[in-house]
Parts: C-alpha cells; structure tokens; sequence
C-alpha cells in the first residue's frame, strides 16, 4: 500500500510541478522550487508518513530535466570512451 502512495504522490508533484512551470504569468524558479519541495514534503507527511520522501520526490521532479540531461551526456560520453577502446585494443 505504501508503494502506491508513493506512486500517487510521485504523479501528483509532476502534474503540480507541469502547472506551475506553465502558469502564466510565469512564476520564478525560486518560489516553483519552494511550492513543490513544501508541498511535498506535507504530502509526503501525510500519504507515506514521511516527510523526507516527499522533500525528495519534489526536488526531483523540479530538476528532472537538468538530470536527465546530465544522464545522456555521462551515457554519450561512455559509449565514446568505449568506441575508442574498441579502435585502440591492446591485444593487437
């Protein structure tokens, strides 16, 4: 039962976090970061009966962009390293 709230919270703090990066006229990051780190750190209180899920589900769906992005260049950067691995192979 706990992984469906989690799971519930977890969708509720995207679609907040959609509404709030859409609201016209456009409200700073800043205060976009504080409503959903708050936001879910109460839901998360109150859903999972803990606090600090919450505070980490909203920073996540806050930056998620930033970390995804950061994941396909660490992942681009590895499939390089091992192309060129592959073209310098010792066993030659």
């Amino acid at each position: 039962m706990e992984y469906l709230n989690l799971l519930i919270l977890t969708v509720m703090l995207i679609i907040l976090g959609l509404l709030l990066r859409n609201w016209q006229p456009p409200i700073k990051h800043q205060y976009i970061v504080i409503l959903l780190l708050s936001i879910g750190s109460l839901l998360g209180n109150y859903m999972i009966d803990s606090w600090t899920w919450g505070f980490c589900i909203g920073g996540l769906t806050y930056y998620k962009d930033l970390l995804v992005t950061d994941f396909n260049l660490v992942a681009s950067s590895f499939k390089q390293l091992l192309s060129i691995g592959k073209e310098i192979d010792p066993n030659d």
